[in-house]
């Protein structure tokens, strides 16, 4: 009986049945888990380009017409949209509710339009997607922010459905808009000078600093 326990007969079988598909399994993962954060990183590039791109979409009103026929292409029909920051369709951040939804459509024709990578199965699909202007009068950003999902082509024992990785991504760019800042400020202003009402609230909020800068003092 102590002979036939120390004997080391049938180790190597024993441990290859158990080592070698834990360690392939391993690899697969490690193999598949790359080409899953291949397309994540693609993703993250399309999001990342199109939210610049739509940031200077409400910069520049002109951009898309100069990019589509060119500088020389442009007319005086072309409206610079003043204060396009504030007017437009309620609910819609002001009135960039069209470059919204133009930017949202290309991501997701970019996204459906990926291949699968590496291996086939693997094409990312769009969980959600959500692209907004965001205007805080002082300053103003866009942002995008998508989630998608990544299935693996392979089931671990005992599961029944694809391993899969869910990511997501949010970028916010700055509007950089000057001339229409200075606009919207002179709008005010004027707005502030022509308004008793404005007038009047405007001086209460003097009277109010003044004895504020007193106390400090």
């Amino acid at each position: 009986m102590k002979k036939f326990i120390k004997s080391d007969t049938g180790v190597v079988i024993v441990e290859a049945t158990l080592i070698f598909p834990l360690t392939f399994l391993i690899v697969f993962l490690m193999v598949f888990a790359g080409n899953a954060y291949f397309q994540k990183s693609r993703v993250e590039g399309i999001v990342a380009k199109m939210t610049y791109y739509g940031a200077a979409q409400c910069s520049d009103p002109l951009l898309k017409e100069v990019v589509d026929k060119g500088a020389a292409g442009l007319t005086s029909d072309y409206e610079i949209q003043p204060y396009r920051y504030f007017l437009g369709e309620v609910g819609s951040g002001g009135g960039m509710n069209k470059i919204e939804e133009s930017v949202k459509s290309q991501i997701t024709k970019k996204i459906n339009s990926m291949n699968t990578g590496v291996f086939s199965g693997m094409k990312p699909k769009i969980i959600s997607i959500d692209c907004e202007y965001n205007n805080f009068f002082v300053y103003s950003t866009f942002c995008c922010e998508v989630s998608c999902e990544i299935k693996l082509p392979m089931k671990l024992p005992g599961m029944k459905k694809n391993i899969s990785f869910i990511t997501s991504c949010r970028y916010d760019v700055p509007v950089s808009d000057v001339p229409e800042f200075i606009r919207n400020v002179n709008m005010v202003e004027d707005w502030i000078e022509t308004s008793e009402k404005a007038s009047g609230i405007v001086d209460k909020a003097g009277e109010i600093m003044g004895k504020v800068s007193e106390w400090i003092n």
